[in-house]
């Protein structure tokens, strides 16, 4: 072991074995194949413990006559771990006059010198070694505070800029700074450089950079803020963030029918429920009701006067109220600013006690069918009205001028009884027997109840 000087670094080494010598032919190139080196050491200088040097390349070259056997190299010596063997062409045999080349690149892993030695050999072929040599310096050499810092934002919005300040800590020029974001949310930050931006930092001297926090997604994201100067240090801060859903008002149930209610009486209410479903506070909830049947529906109490939480909720309770027969549609919906809105579908249908049944249509006309021919059937919709179902099937019968030109068909108001508010379907046809103006009615009788009708005409073509 000799010592060796590296540049600034005075370094114990073994000095670099010769290449393997098999004899000089009378042409001047050695017999066989001779490996041969382009350099017997590399100096890699100063760098930060865990900072990557940029490569070093040594050629390998075959000096010899004759074909060298497979190639093989190593690292060997105290701090090997040091350095790594980044990129390779030697594979295989060099033939004579060939050459290929190694990369090499250190990265210190403490506070101190490392030497190493890269070994190069071949049978047939010889071989040789060369020194490496760096030094880790002592640090950090940058600082960056604070961290770590914890963001909140809605998702599609910004947080306000945290402002990060970057001290250069040593006496040592650092070279130009330069700054970015890793990790596998760094795209839900964005990043200003600041005066960071291409910096040269003299001792104790200072940049800041700032970042904000916009996140894409609901949920917990992670990211770091890496400063690295060109020569010396690199400094980290941790940056987490929450993405923020914005509020959101959800109205429960969604949709309710409230069934048949007497005209003048009103249902027992039904309660719904707003919840704030977003991670952020609502405004106060305004609940309303609407549609054509709106005033037949009655908000008769109700919980949400104030603001939401996130997960908080309200209750407000609703009755039907029916002033008149018939189907009855309306919708409740809650809104807040913000929170958005969220609706519910009401239904229901007035009835009275007892009633006659109402076709739909009331009046149909078939137009001009030729004699012999028949018209498609029409479908008519009888419906109870009442509260109470029929006891028996309804009559469904054909009367008026012209009974014999239509065609009746009794459907389901003839197979058994019609529940209350229920309803039931029949079919006529226009057959026409001669010429001219025809016309019909149809009667349909529920037992106890009443009658209800439905005009029918038709021309004979």
């Amino acid at each position: 072991m000799g010592v060796c000087a590296l540049g600034s670094l005075l370094l114990g080494c073994p000095g670099p074995e010769p290449i393997a010598d098999a004899g000089a032919s009378d042409g001047g190139a050695p017999a066989g194949a001779a490996l041969a080196l382009s350099r017997s050491s590399i100096e890699f200088g100063e760098l930060a413990p865990g900072r990557r040097s940029a490569a070093a390349t040594l050629t390998v070259t075959n000096d010899g006559d004759d074909v060298s056997g497979e190639l093989a190299w190593r690292l060997a010596g105290a701090h090997a771990e040091a350095f790594e063997l980044t990129r390779s062409t030697c594979a295989g045999r060099l033939a004579p006059g060939a050459s290929c080349e190694l990369s090499v690149v250190f990265t210190p892993v403490g506070a101190q010198s490392a030497m190493a030695t890269l070994v190069v050999e071949a049978s047939p072929g010889g071989g040789g070694e060369v020194v490496l040599a760096g030094l880790g310096t002592s640090g950090p050499h940058l600082l960056v505070s604070p961290t770590p810092v914890d963001f909140e934002a809605l998702v599609g919005a910004a947080s306000e800029p945290v402002l990060f300040t970057v001290t250069h800590t040593d006496d040592r020029s650092l070279g130009p700074i330069s700054v970015s974001l890793e990790g596998a949310a760094a795209g839900d930050f964005t990043l200003d450089p600041g005066t960071c931006a291409g910096a040269t930092l003299e001792p104790d001297a200072r940049c800041t950079v700032s970042v904000r926090f916009a996140p894409t997604e609901r949920g917990e994201r992670a990211a770091t803020l890496v400063v690295v100067a060109a020569r010396f240090g690199e400094a980290r801060a941790t940056l987490t963030g929450h993405g923020l859903a914005p509020a959101r008002l959800e109205l429960t149930p969604t949709l309710q029918d409230f069934g048949a209610a007497s005209i003048g009486l009103t249902s027992a209410p039904v309660t719904f429920t707003v919840e704030n479903g977003g991670d952020a506070p609502s405004g106060a909830p305004d609940v309303a009701l609407h549609g054509p049947r709106a005033l037949d529906f009655q908000i008769v109490r109700s919980t949400c006067s104030a603001p939401l939480a996130p997960a908080a909720r309200c209750e407000l309770d609703v009755s039907f109220a029916p002033s008149s027969i018939g189907d009855a549609l309306a919708m409740l919906v809650a809104s807040a600013d913000p929170g958005d809105e969220a609706s519910a579908t009401l239904t229901g249908l007035g009835a009275v006690v007892d009633d006659h049944p109402v076709i739909s249509p009331s009046t149909h006309d078939f137009g001009t069918i030729a004699i012999g021919a028949m018209s498609a059937p029409e479908v008519f919709t009888v419906r109870n009205y009442g509260l109470a179902p029929t006891p028996e099937p309804l009559t469904v019968t054909l009367q008026g001028a012209n009974p014999g030109d239509f065609v009746l068909d009794g459907g389901t108001c003839v197979t058994g009884p019609i529940s209350g508010g229920g309803s039931c379907t029949f079919t006529v046809a226009f057959a026409p027997t001669v010429e001219g103006a025809r016309s019909a009615s149809v009667r349909v009788t529920a037992p106890f109840a009443g009658v209800g009708t439905a005009a029918l005409a038709g021309q004979g073509g």
